[in-house]
């Protein structure tokens, strides 16, 4: 009997063959085994037009039997009768025989699938060969068993698991994970094999037909089971793809640019992070260079997040933190993070635990303090300080103030570079001979005149630096010209890029900014080859160590980052790359100590631990002299010891010195050597010259920064910053707006053709007609010798302009000397009498080493804001608080920061600029926003107030309408009120008090500690509408107040009391009274006697002659009414001088003349 029955097989093999419905006729016998779901060959597919039905077979007893002459092949495609000698094969357990042909074909035809009998698609156990002469059974290795399938046959495995819900559609998917393992173990003896392991996780999933986010529609079908497979899988992982991750060996601590670069590159690309991104994105191509654009910042997330995992596992397999986390690690330090925060990313294996943090500490510390300063004798070392304070919180609020110190060290070989140490050749060294010694020049002047003639040679304004100052303003007069038509465009259709005009002080310096801003800046942190910087991966950022070399056959980060680290020579004594920061570039070293330094004892106490420090240099040198040739050059150690600090510890250190002077003159019982200096930092002194100038011009500058700062606050930013570059970065705009405004007006006079000379005659035209204008002239010199200042910091070859310095500071000692800045008149004297007196050795040394050090990216700044930075890169590691285990914080973050600190802010984000070069550094955009660029909110200011117009200027009156007063009398009307005229002539004024300063301090009285008010008038003056109204009612007090209140505030002083009661001992002589006696006093009476005395003696006055009082009210207000006034006459002499005309030398030049 014949049956006919529709067959589906599985899915097709990975390298088999298609299975497809079949329809086959077979014997009841074997109904059931047909009944399942299996395959059948190929080629009994149904064939076109007709159909082909298999033949019956004769089935065969269990056991083997003779032959019998009518069997045949079961196979339904031959049907080959078989003879008594035929060979042939019997399937068991269902006994069908195959000829040789068939068998061999069912074998082939199976691919990686079990074997399956041609005639029922049963799956045989084995199978019994009968020959002519020997007949064998031979098992059947490959079965249709779950296990079986499982390992060597999954697809099947899976299918025939989940083949019922496939076809409900309850599963979407059935998935097969197997992992295969092959290896060679050694057995007994010498023997070895093969090792062979499989791992097969099965799971289903589930389509969600509800949900609505696309990302979730397929759902594991059985969780729970899923669950288990998974870990049996990732089990596998663990060992064949985690394990091999791990990274034989750390480069130093990256930053997140340079982990990332690391991560694209050839070297740093691991197997896990492959496997992790493609899981994750579903991806199976990698670029590399992709994520480093600044454009593709999704992509690059994705990479991010893909490498930051892959280290969060191989932590669980490593000892040490990975890349990741000592990054995190890293930027913990800077942070205040509390300790469940810190146990928190700990926990999570995001950071270091706090075992390997503390330890870590405390490893810092002892190798820090283990290596020490390794100084040779003929090195040279200057120490930089500054304190660095941390608030004490709770009752016992305070500071806890404690001192960093820059260990700068001059190697002997950069000392040899500068033209020291010619051992060989005697006669071309340079002179350590001093000059001359300040207390012998000062002896050999004894007339008033020769005095005066060496207080200005010394301290005065020279005719050099009014060209400078000249040369400064014409310049910013002629970029005004050069670019008017960018400034009338503005930045309506493109953004305009102008170049930094803030950095031009001479012709020189405008080449270098036009240059820079048409070609942008070489590109010197950047680790990629040279022929890729300008293509996509452009955008790089800053990064740890910047290479000074960057060519062709330098790589994305691995060896090739490595090894241009350790070509420029930045490996410590261990052999450790250490990467080229600050205090790489300069050979810094940090150390913290717990001392105040606004205290006398410890400024003496750091001064005696450099001499001491220069000492024993000496004494090594010494020991170690018959190393060196018999005519070698003394260490440098013995011509200069060189201290560099800020205004207050500099000031409190040359009064040390002062006294040290008065007393041993520098003797043998001295404490101090001559050639001890001292050098005050340039960075404070521009801060203390722009507090200066916001000082003198508070109320004109009120009224143009209020146009852009809405605030009396964030004007007061503006006016008195505590950082220059809260000043400087708007300052610059005011000063092009006034120029601006003064080249279109007069334009609209002479045409389109001007010259910076005729501009500047304009103005001086203007400032001689209106007070108003003359003041804004004024400013505009003020603001040029700040700009002078700025930049002397950044001019020259990385060592800055000390000439420009000297000028500048020579300029700005009359600014000092008209408010009272008495220790910056100390220290800028000091500083030009040492520099006058020194040896070339000496100025070499200040001039290359001492007066600028290196930024990060190779920019010189001056030494003090050099330790301003180290001061920052603390307090990012330890706060501003003071902390349970501070000092040990502190000692920590000395040691390690010159290796993981002392970089640009930039290095810690993973994007750079959006071009190859850093435009922002070489060009200034011009925009409409006043928040960024306040250049048109300065001209709109300056129209309406007219000051550079052909109009008389005028200012707003207080209140919301557009109400004006116009400015044309010879009154200084400014916003707010009435100045004292004599503001115009402050900076003359001040010269004088310069003049007379050095005089009597440095000539007559050298060394003189104590400096008072009384000996040289240094006092503020009234340079401002509240000042003048505050001197005012304060001068009613004295002369006309009966009330003991009145005279209780500091500023009444015993000296002012004492010379009201002789004023009006004087009014009484004057009016023939006498009958009043005046109050005799002690020599020494305290203020309340003093104070006493003058209201009984006062009343006595007003009771018996009551015009008195009247009379001296009178008088005070036509003095300070008259104080008001100036006139044209006086602004013509006065706009005369150099500081208004400027140099004839620099006027005369072609460039400012030519149209």
């Amino acid at each position: 009997q014949r049956r006919r029955h529709g067959v589906r097989g599985p899915p097709p093999s990975s390298g088999g063959r298609g299975m497809q419905n079949r329809r086959v006729d077979v014997s009841r016998h074997h109904a059931d085994a047909v009944r399942r779901r299996i395959s059948v060959p190929s080629k009994w597919r149904r064939a076109a037009g007709g159909r082909q039905e298999a033949p019956a077979v004769v089935a065969a007893s269990d056991a083997p039997t003779a032959r019998t002459p009518t069997q045949s092949c079961g196979a339904p495609a031959c049907l080959k009768q078989l003879g008594e000698e035929d060979e042939h094969f019997v399937l068991r357990p269902c006994n069908h025989i195959l000829c040789t042909l068939c068998a061999f074909k069912s074998q082939v035809e199976r691919c990686s699938l079990p074997q399956r009998c041609p005639v029922c698609a049963g799956y045989p156990e084995s199978c019994v060969y009968v020959g002519k002469d020997a007949r064998q059974e031979v098992p059947n290795k490959a079965s249709n068993s779950i296990e079986y399938t499982r390992v060597n046959i999954p697809q099947l495995c899976v299918y025939e698991q989940h083949k019922d819900g496939l076809k409900k559609g309850d599963i979407a998917q059935a998935v097969a994970l197997t992992i295969n393992t092959v290896e060679i173990r050694s057995g007994d003896g010498n023997n070895r094999y093969y090792h062979r392991d499989t791992v097969t996780s099965m799971f289903a999933l589930r389509k969600d037909r509800d949900a609505k986010d696309k990302n979730r529609l397929l759902h594991f079908a059985n969780p729970a089971q899923a669950f288990i497979e998974m870990q049996a899988f990732g089990a596998a992982l663990h060992a064949t793809v985690l394990k091999p991750s791990l990274e034989a060996e750390l480069l130093p601590i990256l930053s997140p640019r340079e982990l990332l670069e690391l991560r694209c590159s050839m070297e740093g690309r691991r197997v896990l992070d492959a496997l992790l991104y493609g899981m994750a994105t579903g991806e199976v191509e990698f670029d590399g260079e992709k994520f480093l654009r600044r454009d593709v910042q999704d992509d690059q997330r994705q990479f991010c997040s893909t490498i930051a995992a892959a280290d969060l596992l191989l932590q669980n397999v490593r000892d040490k933190p990975g890349y990741f986390q000592l990054l995190l690690f890293t930027l913990m330090e800077k942070q205040r993070l509390t300790r469940n925060f810190s146990d928190l990313l700990s926990a999570f294996r995001l950071a270091p635990s706090r075992a390997y943090a503390h330890s870590d500490q405390i490893q810092k510390v002892l190798d820090n303090s283990k290596h020490g300063l390794k100084i040779g004798p003929r090195d040279l070392v200057i120490l930089l300080f500054d304190n660095v304070g941390f608030k004490v919180l709770g009752r016992q609020a305070g500071y806890d103030q404690y001192t960093i110190f820059n260990v700068v060290i001059i190697t002997e070989a950069q000392l040899k570079s500068a033209g020291f140490y010619r051992d060989d050749d005697a006669s071309n060294r340079i002179s350590r001979k001093r000059r001359h010694t300040w207390r012998d020049r000062i002896k050999n002047v004894s007339t008033d005149e020769e005095k005066t003639q060496l207080a200005r040679q010394v301290f005065g304004i020279n005719a050099t630096d009014y060209e400078i100052l000249s040369t400064c303003v014409l310049e910013d007069i002629l970029f005004a010209i050069d670019y008017g038509e960018e400034l009338v465009a503005g930045n309506r259709s493109s953004i305009t890029k102008l170049p930094r005009f803030d950095r031009i002080v001479n012709e020189l310096t405008r080449d270098i900014m036009d240059r820079l801003s048409a070609v942008g800046d070489s590109a010197t942190s950047s680790t990629l080859a040279a022929s890729t910087q300008s293509q996509a991966s452009a955008g790089i950022i800053p990064r740890n160590y910047l290479p000074r070399d960057v060519d062709d056959g330098l790589e994305i980060a691995g060896p090739g980052l490595l090894n241009s680290v350790r070509d420029n020579g930045l490996e410590d004594d261990s052999g450790a790359v250490v990467g080229e920061n600050r205090y790489g570039r300069n050979g810094t070293k940090l150390q913290v100590e717990k001392i105040d330094l606004s205290a006398k004892s410890s400024v003496d106490a750091i001064m005696q631990y450099s001499v001491t420090f220069a000492e024993n240099q000496l004494a090594e040198w010494r020991r170690t002299k018959h190393k060196y040739p018999a005519d070698a050059e003394e260490p440098i150690a013995s011509t200069i010891i060189g201290l560099g600090c800020d205004g207050q510890p500099a000031a409190q250190a040359q009064r040390i010195l002062f006294d040290e002077y008065e007393v041993y003159r520098y003797g043998n019982d001295s404490a101090y050597p001559e050639h001890l200096f001292v050098s005050p930092g340039g960075f404070h002194m521009v801060l203390k010259l722009l507090n200066v100038n916001g000082e003198i011009f508070e109320d004109i500058l009120r009224e143009i920064v209020g146009a852009w700062r809405n605030s009396t606050d964030k004007v007061n930013f503006f006016i008195w910053p505590n950082d220059p570059n809260q000043r400087k970065l708007e300052e610059k705009w005011f000063q092009l707006a006034s120029n601006h405004v003064a080249v279109q007006h007069l334009k609209k006079t002479k045409g389109d053709k001007v010259t910076a000379v005729e501009v500047d005659d304009f103005m001086l035209e203007r400032a001689r007609q209106y007070p108003l204008c003359a003041l804004f002239l004024l400013e505009n010199r003020a603001s040029k010798i700040v700009k002078l200042m700025i930049n002397s910091e950044r001019m020259g070859d990385q060592t800055g302009c000390v000439k420009h310095f000297f000028s500048a500071m020579r300029l700005a000692m009359p600014l000092f000397a008209v408010t009272h800045k008495t220790d910056y008149m100390m220290l800028c004297t000091e500083l030009l009498i040492w520099y006058d007196c020194a040896s070339d050795a000496e100025r070499l040394i200040y001039e290359r080493f001492i007066f600028t050090r290196l930024t990060a990216n190779g920019k010189s700044c001056f030494h003090d804001l050099f330790v301003e930075l180290s001061v920052m890169d603390t307090r990012q590691v330890c706060g501003r608080v003071s902390v349970k285990g501070l000092e040990t914080k502190l000692k920590h973050a000395a040691a390690t920061i010159p290796t993981v600190s002392g970089r640009d802010s930039s290095a810690q984000t993973l994007r750079g600029n959006a071009g190859g070069t850093s435009r922002h550094r070489t060009c200034v955009n011009l925009s409409n926003d006043p928040m960024y660029c306040q250049f048109y909110s300065a001209v709109e200011k300056l129209e309406a107030m007219r000051i550079w117009s052909d109009e008389p200027p005028r200012i707003k009156r207080k209140g919301r309408g557009d109400h004006y007063d116009i400015c044309d009398g010879e009154i200084l009307s400014v916003p707010g009120g009435e100045l004292d005229a004599s503001i115009l002539e402050s900076h003359k004024i001040g010269v004088d008090r310069t003049q007379e300063y050095g005089i009597y301090y440095c000539i007559d009285n050298y060394g003189k500690s104590t400096r008072t008010q009384a000996e040289v008038d240094l006092s503020k003056r009234d340079m401002t509408v509240d000042s003048i109204k505050q001197s005012m009612e304060r001068a009613m007090i004295l002369g006309t107040s009966v009330k003991s209140r009145d005279f209780q505030p500091k500023w009444c002083t015993i000296a002012l009391i004492k010379k009201e009661i002789d004023s009006h001992c004087q009014d009484l002589q004057v009016m023939g009274k006498d009958s009043i006696e005046a109050p005799s006093l002690r020599k020494v009476s305290s203020k309340h006697d003093m104070i006493s005395a003058l209201i009984k003696f006062r009343k006595k006055i007003f009771d018996d002659h009551p015009g008195v009082r009247q009379d001296i009210e009178t008088r005070i207000s036509e003095k300070f009414e008259k104080a008001r006034q100036t006139t044209k006459k006086s602004r013509v002499e006065l706009l005369k001088s150099t500081l208004f005309r400027l140099s004839d030398s620099v006027r005369s030049l072609d460039r400012y003349n030519a149209k």
